[in-house]
């Protein structure tokens, strides 16, 4: 007995640390207030991060941190404020305007900034800084890899995982390989550059596709098939695996030492699914199901914890890891969010949608579109292999000119393909949606989960 004494001890004090824990959590405003001092921090580390500041002195006078802005005293911000500016308002107008046209709204964003970088009278108006135009992609970014895992439905996966792998999965890892033979045996891309071209092509395409199928499941076709839930289930699988690989064959092929880059590619994997996984169950009780503005408080978090994540592990140089933190982030918060309010995740999924489709798509594609140079989209490959030197550099203009050519040309076809879905889809019965929509209108509220010491 005197033996086991300081184990039981030991459980007693655990025991005690965890009510204690739990009574804290739940205490509704020591809940607000540790929800409000993560994203305080997420957006320090943000702002730290994107400024390259020291983390625990930011105001510290030291020339290692001044060093990247002085060679850009010259550049006049107020110009370039205002630069970003314009193409901001002039993609969400011009993208608006095309999908009067029944064309998807990408298309119109990306030609904004085609105009304004090809068009004589044109190329010269704006003036657009390099760093900020980085930072910009990704914050846009993290709002779309968002979105992408906010997609992936965890408790239909269970049930039908063959099925979503298969068009998930092998269907994108097919598509990958074609397009590499293609570009390695017939335009004579380099090996290792070809296997880059086949995932950022392939991953362009669910731009244009699932939008459209998006809209027709709106409007009721198909709806009386269980492929419309596999499908909306395999398309972040699909996206999230091209991200994934993009990160992975990116640092592989310009690695030095490929074994070296490969086991810290590996590092970074588990890092930051360990970290993404955590922050995941920290959103599960932060803030709680039933305080005042949930779901306000839960974009926030999410928002501001993905955009640390991203920009804090670029400033280490792991910026692979930040990019699975995110995604495993979003995925393992989302599926507590669907089980303890009656509202699930709508609310979190129509805010995305709207910044999206203000924020991330006219800042993101409009910056694609302003890369784009018309004068070197018909670059042939051999221009490719003239040199070793310049290889990947000439590579990777004729990447990302096919894929912005991909999308330039294949949306319009794709948009007149997908016109004859209400003539082959079924459409869900007007009675049985209004029976639908008012069934779901008078269920009762959706099982809540309190915390319990089970769940820590």
């Amino acid at each position: 007995f005197i033996s086991r004494l300081p184990l039981n001890e030991m459980e007693h004090v655990g025991s005690n640390f965890r009510n204690l824990a739990i009574n804290v959590v739940n205490h509704r405003e020591t809940n607000l207030a540790l929800s409000s001092l993560i994203i305080v921090l997420s957006i320090y580390v943000t702002i730290v991060s994107v400024l390259r500041r020291p983390f625990v002195h930011p105001l510290i006078a030291s020339t290692d941190f001044n060093e990247t802005f002085m060679s850009e005293e010259s550049i006049d911000y107020k110009y370039s404020t205002m630069s970003y500016i314009m193409l901001w308002l002039c993609a969400i107008i011009f993208g608006r305007i095309i999908s009067f046209a029944k064309l998807p709204s990408l298309l119109g964003v990306l030609l904004v900034g085609i105009a304004f970088k090809n068009i004589p009278f044109m190329s010269g108006l704006l003036l657009l800084d390099k760093g900020i135009s980085d930072v910009l992609r990704k914050a846009a970014f993290s709002i779309i890899l968002i979105r992408i895992a906010m997609g992936f439905d965890t408790g239909l996966f269970r049930k039908a995982n063959c099925l979503i792998l298969r068009l998930g999965a092998i269907s994108t890892l097919c598509e990958i390989i074609a397009i590499t033979v293609t570009a390695h045996f017939i335009f004579c891309v380099d090996l290792r550059m070809a296997i880059l071209f086949g995932i950022v092509l392939t991953a362009s395409a669910s731009a244009i596709i699932f939008p459209i199928l998006a809209n027709l499941m709106a409007e009721g076709y198909g709806i009386g098939s269980p492929f419309c839930d596999v499908l909306q289930s395999s398309v972040p699988l699909d996206n999230l695996l091209c991200i994934c690989s993009l990160h992975i064959a990116t640092a592989i092929v310009f690695a030095v030492d490929i074994s070296y880059e490969t086991g810290i590619m590996f590092a970074q994997l588990i890092v930051g699914i360990i970290s993404g996984f955590i922050g995941g169950l920290v959103l599960w009780w932060l803030p709680r199901y039933d305080a005042e503005h949930t779901h306000f408080i839960r974009c926030a978090m999410l928002i501001s914890t993905a955009l640390a994540f991203l920009f804090g592990s670029w400033t280490i140089g792991c910026q692979s890891g930040g990019v699975f933190a995110i995604a495993v982030l979003t995925i393992i918060a989302v599926y507590r969010w669907k089980l303890d309010n009656r509202f699930k995740i709508s609310k979190e999924e129509e805010a995305f949608t709207v910044i999206f489709q203000l924020f991330s798509m006219p800042v993101m594609f409009a910056l694609i579109g302003y890369d784009f140079e018309i004068t070197n989209a018909a670059l042939p490959p051999q221009i490719v292999v003239r040199s070793f030197g310049t290889m990947h550099a000439h590579t990777a203009v004729l990447i990302s000119a096919s894929c912005v050519l991909a999308i330039i040309i294949t949306a319009p076809i794709g948009q007149l393909l997908i016109f004859l879905g209400p003539r082959v889809l079924r459409v869900r019965d007007a009675n049985q949606l209004c029976s639908n929509i008012s069934t779901k209108e008078h269920q009762t509220p959706a099982r809540t989960y309190p915390l319990s010491s089970h769940y820590l």
